[in-house]
């Protein structure tokens, strides 16, 4: 009989199966369309980057004493953004500006500009004209100048890219911090490692549940279908022709969800373009992939899922009058633990190399393998672990409902297992993504009296040097910044070097006027005229406080005046307006600043989006957790129900021996809980290994993580929760009354 035409009819014929046929279509529809979303995330990472590199100035450094005229093929640029420059900050935002100096005979084109702005013109991304807009100009529009345009998407990172392109003279930028002499503005690759494998990671954390899903609706009916298939055996057919029969009643609705897979993705890619990844959106075409990657994980999928039909079917080994009979599974051997191990150690052996500073070239790689590992090594492990638990607790019990229950478990580890499969990946993937996100918080300042810290209404700036007539633009320019609205005040801090009065100690500091000192939360010796404030451990140059008591004494006014102009400080109310003003104010005014004033919060990188590594991705991991858990979730009920309707001829023959209803709810909680019960300790474990290992290795040991907030294990909670839920679809499964007719059999 031919084993095509045999899985046709089956197919076609089984009318109380082609639920099960449907779902294992819409199994492989969603896995489909979840792998090529990973897929396209992927390149649209790529295609962002590529796209906004241009920013990253490269050249040799202007010269300070150049005096002759820039020819049409160079420029002095100056980008906030650069390598080691925060963005400007704007309300909890970074704004990615770019001063450029051109001859205005330029043939210099910037990747979606139109024309490069001359001096008091700018051109600006689509989402800051919005925010400009939605401003008074004295808080952010007068920075810029004259609007002549928008930056097109050409050159634009996302939707939400807030860029502003301005223009300048050669002597408002040459002496700025990290302006750049440039022959070109080009976009180029420029591939983050560590982006790509968290991405991959994040990848195989949501494909592995969906994987399981698939092998879950695959095996759907299986009792039912055994008798069926014995029947089949008893005219002749062989278990090959049987199998392939599977194989293809299996392939056609795999197939058919394939296709629709496909479709599934590019509804989903419009959405999935809106979550925000770094901050920012995706514009939807960076969601491409390619035909020949599309059809390959289409025809990948359903291939698979054939030929998990095949092994199963060829596996059961049923033979005519086989079908009827509860079979013992062989019990799992101890070396299903290897790959675990495996996985576990080359984690922690990898990041423990690396965190001591031993160079490793396949850092990266090694720690994705052995994530892999771990995460197929669970499902491994699963039914061993499950075994042992089970002969544990029989042996350690006489209720009834844990004898045959546990019985049940020993004599089929592996179906028992597979019900709460997905779970237990769910619960390593949560562990993964939750503790992995601990590294976003940021580091906090030093614990210190309010008085021995730089308030954070303060904007500080450093002063450009080499400029000429410093002091004069200094206080012309402070004099104007002081009548701004909402500011305090505005001064100068001047440098100062020594040795301590031992000369033992090289000492450095700033010296400020007293009234400025007063007026910033200081509080100066009376009568002091300008104080000099040591600086341990970074009070106003870095910011990184070490919670050491600085230093203050009183300077006579002739030697302060007689120091270096080395900070510009404006003090604020504190109100999000006048901070912004008071920048605003620092622009129009042409102070000679190395670069633009910060708060002491901004300068540690808290406040302004997207500055953490890990903050950028820490929306991936809230999805990666929506999604395996859903999954799973549905996984579990649907394998535990259908454990049930399966076993409707043993729960009958149960409930007609004279066990109650209550035994067998109760039998049917410890075969769910059991299995899970098995695993939650070692996923969670590992979980919280391959988190650890991630980022502390990707990091090379400059970040780890740490005990997650109160709310996060909550979301273990929902998990737990989950399981409730599946074994509630149990009870309405295993009512009473209900395996009666099942019982009549030959």
């Amino acid at each position: 009989m031919n084993a095509l035409r045999l899985g046709w009819l089956f197919a076609r014929t089984e009318r109380s199966g082609r639920g099960r046929l449907a779902g294992v279509a819409v199994g492989v529809a969603v896995g489909v369309a979840l792998m090529l979303l990973v897929v396209a995330a992927y390149n649209g990472l790529n295609s962002r980057n590529e796209r906004s590199t241009w920013t990253y100035l490269s050249g040799e450094h202007a010269d300070p004493e150049r005096t002759q005229p820039l020819s049409s093929d160079e420029a002095v640029a100056l980008t906030s953004g650069r390598v080691g420059a925060a963005p400007e900050p704007f309300r909890g935002t970074g704004i990615m500006r770019l001063d450029v100096a051109t001859a205005p005979d330029t043939e210099l084109r910037i990747p979606g500009v139109a024309r490069i702005p001359r001096p008091g013109e700018y051109l600006a991304s689509p989402a800051l004209e919005r925010l400009i807009a939605a401003h008074p100009a004295d808080q952010l529009g007068d920075r810029y100048g004259t609007s002549i345009g928008t930056i097109e998407a050409s050159g634009l990172a996302s939707p939400d890219a807030l860029v502003a392109v301005v223009g300048a003279d050669v002597e408002q930028v040459k002496n700025r911090l990290g302006a750049t002499l440039v022959h070109g503005f080009e976009t180029f690759a420029f591939p983050s490692q560590g982006y790509e494998l968290i991405t991959l990671a994040g990848g195989f954390a949501v494909i592995f549940p969906v994987g399981v899903l698939i092998v879950i609706l695959t095996r759907l009916g299986q009792a039912a279908r055994s008798e069926r298939i014995s029947t089949i055996r008893l005219i002749g057919a062989r278990p090959s022709q049987v199998a392939g029969a599977t194989a293809v009643e299996t392939g056609i609705p795999s197939l058919i969800g394939a296709l629709c897979g496909i479709g599934l993705f590019w509804a989903l890619r419009p959405i999935a373009a809106m979550v925000p990844v770094e901050g920012m959106r995706f514009f939807p075409e960076d969601l491409a992939v390619g035909g020949a990657v599309q059809a390959g994980i289409a025809l990948g999928v359903a291939a698979v899922t054939c030929a998990i039909a095949y092994v199963t079917a060829l596996r059961t080994g049923l033979g005519p009058l086989g079908a009827s009979r509860d079979r013992q599974e062989r019990r799992p051997r101890i070396l299903s633990l290897i790959p675990l191990a495996l996985g576990g150690a080359v984690i922690a052996g990898t990041t423990a190399v690396t965190v001591a500073g031993v160079p490793i070239p396949v850092t990266g790689e090694l720690l994705i393998a052995g994530f892999v590992l771990m995460t197929t090594g669970l499902l491994f492990a699963g039914p061993y672990l499950t075994g042992l638990v089970s002969r544990i607790g029989a042996g350690g019990s006489g209720r009834p409902s844990v004898l045959l229950a546990m019985n049940r478990i020993s004599r089929h580890p592996r179906a028992t297992f597979r019900a709460v499969g997905g779970m237990a990946l769910a619960l390593f993937v949560v562990t993964t993504f939750v503790v992995g996100a601990t590294t976003e918080r940021e580091a906090e300042f030093a614990e210190a009296p309010p008085s021995e810290l730089l308030s954070p209404n303060v904007l500080v700036a450093a002063v450009a040097p080499g400029e000429s007539d410093t002091d004069g633009r200094l206080e012309r320019g402070l004099a104007r910044i002081a009548r701004t609205p909402g500011v305090t005040t505005a001064f100068v801090g001047r440098s100062f070097e020594g040795v301590t009065g031992e000369g033992t100690e090289q000492i450095s500091g700033l010296v400020i006027p007293a009234a400025g000192a007063r007026a910033i939360g200081l509080d100066p010796a009376p009568g002091a005229a300008f104080i000099s404030i040591e600086d341990p451990g970074g009070y106003f140059g870095n910011f990184e406080v070490t919670g050491e008591p600085a230093r203050i004494s009183t300077v006579p006014a002739a030697d302060a005046m007689a120091m270096n102009p080395m900070q510009v400080l404006i003090g604020t109310d504190g109100s999000a307006a006048a901070l912004d003003r008071a920048r605003t104010a620092v622009v129009e005014s042409g102070l000679p600043l190395l670069a633009g004033p910060t708060t002491r919060a901004e300068d540690a990188g808290i406040g302004i989006g997207a500055a953490s590594w890990a903050a950028r991705y820490s929306i991936l991991a809230g999805i990666g957790v929506l999604i395996a858990a859903a999954i799973s979730a549905i996984s579990l009920a649907i394998s535990t129900a259908a454990g049930i309707i399966d076993r409707r001829r043993v729960l009958g023959l149960l409930r007609l021996s004279g066990a109650p209803a209550r035994l067998v709810r109760r039998m049917i909680v410890i075969e769910t809980a059991v299995p899970l019960l098995a695993v939650i300790v070692p996923s969670i474990g590992l979980g919280w290994l391959s988190a650890w290992g991630l980022v502390t290795g990707l990091s090379e040991g400059r970040r780890t993580v740490s005990l997650p907030d109160p709310e996060a294990f909550g979301v273990l909670g929902v998990c737990l929760l989950l399981v409730g839920a599946a074994v509630a679809v149990a009870f309405a499964a295993s009512r009473p009354g209900r395996g009666a007719a099942a019982t009549r059999f030959e």
